[in-house]
């Protein structure tokens, strides 16, 4: 990692700017085809996988077996999805849950829903959904029932194909409920959407609806990668190309590293390398292995960022391209 100096000499300047012109040429000097718009993806209906109970509960004492056979009934079914808290740790590489980074899902005058989503660690064809349940009204609400309309490249992983997932729940008014939901990923190269619709029902008896739709966005199928990117460019395999100006908020006074940690945070990428207001990232895509390096420059004197892209794949590209026009620097 190379960090530019404000003590350098003029002759020292202009020797690591034409270094840095050099380095840039060579970075993208491999053949390239510009990235197309992003293509739709197609949402075919498609039962979802079956996964067995869990038999955790298998080694519980037998004495206790007869009394808890109910709650042990329900748990198996969270195993799955409607995961709770205290179960999210199983899914995740670190030994305490990490803080959900909560996006508005849906919500009325009864219920908001807000989730988050991961990638479940040595399982890179799955991940995973916390949702989390708020009763925005007066009226106690005492379960919840989720439908999801799958596709060819997304579905839910659940016992029953052919029934919802209901969740017990004593949700008091202003209270919230967190629970995690398993999903299959077919296809990591370009953002997914499945549809699904909350059936809530009241302690006092009646029900309502709040239809849905949950997004996962490309970069949450993505894994920083700090290592390979040179020999990826050698080979001249990174053949797809974008181009993005993006400009900065008036007045905006955040360093490069600030600019360069909102960045490579919020797509999910590493920094390679950086020279003075110049730097490399590079990640991979969980399950199709496909590589992307972003060259990412300030100039101060135009309040912009130019990011250039290249990629094994075309959509994956243009899919974070989009993400990074649209992020908030902020």
């Amino acid at each position: 990692m190379v960090n530019g100096s404000n003590n350098k000499t003029e002759n020292a300047k202009e020797a690591d700017q034409a270094h840095d012109q050099t380095d840039d040429l060579e970075f993208w000097l491999s053949p390239s085809n510009q990235v197309p718009a992003v293509p739709s993806s197609v949402e075919k209906p498609q039962q979802a996988q079956e996964e067995p109970p869990s038999k955790s509960e298998e080694k519980s004492k037998k004495k206790h077996k007869k009394k808890s056979s109910k709650h042990d009934k329900n748990n198996s079914e969270k195993q799955v999805n409607g995961i709770g808290n205290s179960d999210l740790a199983k899914l995740t590489s670190s030994p305490a849950p990490p803080a959900l980074s909560l996006t508005l899902l849906a919500s009325n005058s009864s219920l908001k829903l807000s989730y988050d989503v991961r990638r479940v660690p040595m399982e890179p064809e799955k991940m995973t959904v916390g949702v989390s349940f708020c009763n925005m009204g007066a009226t106690p609400i005492s379960s919840v029932e989720l439908d999801f309309l799958d596709t060819a490249n997304v579905q839910v992983v659940k016992d029953n194909p052919d029934k919802g997932i209901k969740l017990e729940m004593d949700l008091e008014a202003g209270k919230v409920e967190d629970h995690l939901f398993l999903f299959q990923i077919n296809d990591d190269t370009m953002r997914q959407m499945i549809r699904g619709t909350a059936t809530y029902t009241f302690k006092s008896g009646g029900q309502d609806k709040l239809d849905f739709k949950l997004l996962f966005k490309g970069s949450k199928f993505m894994v920083a990668e700090s290592e390979g990117l040179t020999e990826l460019l050698s080979k001249g395999v990174l053949e797809h190309a974008s181009s993005l100006t993006k400009p900065l908020p008036t007045n905006y006074s955040g360093t490069f590293d600030q600019i360069l940690a909102k960045l490579s945070g919020g797509i999910n990428f590493a920094v390679v390398e950086r020279v003075d207001s110049t730097a490399y990232m590079h990640a991979k895509t969980m399950k199709s292995q496909h590589s992307v390096a972003f060259l990412i420059k300030h100039n101060e004197n135009k309040g912009c960022l130019m990011v250039d892209g290249k990629a094994t794949h075309p959509s994956i590209l243009a899919t974070l391209t989009d993400e990074i026009r649209e992020m908030d620097i902020l």
